[in-house]
């Protein structure tokens, strides 16, 4: 079987499987080796949490062919890909993924991942600033974008909506003086630099925003496994985090599984098959030389993570 993905917005979106009693597998969905072809529109956010997902799928369900799709400008919000859309701007990278290599087309337009090929899956994202912000929803700028995609790509893809993990508040990675202003303006404004407060704020606009409002094949919980991973299993911010916001390689894990997850309809993992992150795709340039094992303890981390996360969505856990 094959996947295609491609991703919008801060993060990314997985296989139509709706669960049905016991839940629907791929194998039941894409039959016959079919490729699924996967797409977010997307931002920093989505390349953390896709970077890994082929290797996820490699190693939890090598039999689906999968090709992965990443629509990258720094910092994108919703709003922007429609801004992006109408003005044609060439602004874009292209990240693909088919064989496990990363390919980049850069200056691409937000029409290029569908003149390439058309989508089974699409994924939206939103910035994580905006998530808490009431005003982010107001014009319906989230099915705007949906009908952009339909009419780019000729046929209606399964839709699914990624909501990221809260940004960390470790003095280590939050210095005010090189907090960038966008995110220290809004991080402040919304949720007082209390990474709780931002979490609940994330969980709360995305119910009643985007979940309720909206017809989606799923909701990744990405931010929901960030935060039973900090806050219940105790892991520090320089575990999750490489600064104000990106995730660490470890970080990337986790959503890559959360994502992978979501897309398969899989809400249990009894053991996490990935044991390393090939040195090739570590995310600092320092680290590219050694792959990064993953530990028995790291594995424990991720699985309970990802497990509450796919389980309880939109419930964040008490201690």
């Amino acid at each position: 079987m094959v996947l295609r993905f491609f991703t919008l917005g801060k993060g990314c979106a997985m296989i139509r499987a709706r669960k049905a009693k016991g839940g629907i597998t791929m194998q039941n969905k894409y039959p016959n080796n079919e490729t699924l072809r996967f797409l977010c529109l997307g931002n920093s956010h989505t390349i953390g949490a896709t970077h890994l997902l082929y290797e996820v799928f490699q190693k939890e369900m090598p039999e689906q062919k999968v090709e992965i799709g990443n629509m990258y400008y720094s910092g994108c919000s919703v709003l922007a890909h429609l801004e992006f859309a109408e003005e044609k701007s060439p602004v874009y990278w292209y990240c693909k993924n088919t064989d496990g290599t990363w390919n980049i087309q850069k200056d691409a337009p937000l029409t290029a991942p569908f003149e390439d090929r058309q989508w089974d899956v699409v994924m939206l994202h939103e910035m994580n600033n905006n998530v808490v912000h009431e005003q982010t929803y107001a014009d319906n700028d989230i099915q705007k974008l949906r009908d952009y995609v339909v009419q780019q790509n000729k046929k209606v893809p399964s839709f699914y909506w990624n909501f990221s993990w809260a940004n960390p508040t470790c003095d280590e990675l939050l210095p005010e003086s090189e907090f960038i202003n966008g995110w220290k303006e809004g991080y402040k404004k919304h949720s007082d630099f209390n990474y709780g407060i931002m979490a609940a704020n994330m969980i709360k606009m995305t119910q009643k925003y985007v979940k309720d409002k909206y017809l989606w094949e799923g909701i990744a919980p990405t931010g929901t496994a960030f935060y039973y991973a900090r806050n219940i299993l105790g892991q520090h911010d320089t575990v999750l985090y490489k600064d104000y916001t990106h995730a660490t390689d470890f970080g990337r894990l986790i959503a890559s599984y959360v994502w992978f997850g979501t897309l398969t309809g899989k809400t249990h993992f009894t053991k996490i098959k990935v044991d390393k992150i090939p040195a090739r795709l570590r995310d600092l340039v320092k680290n590219r030389d050694q792959d990064l094992e993953i530990t028995p303890k790291m594995k424990e981390i991720i699985l309970q993570s990802v497990n509450y996360a796919l389980q309880n969505p939109m419930t964040l856990p008490e201690k």
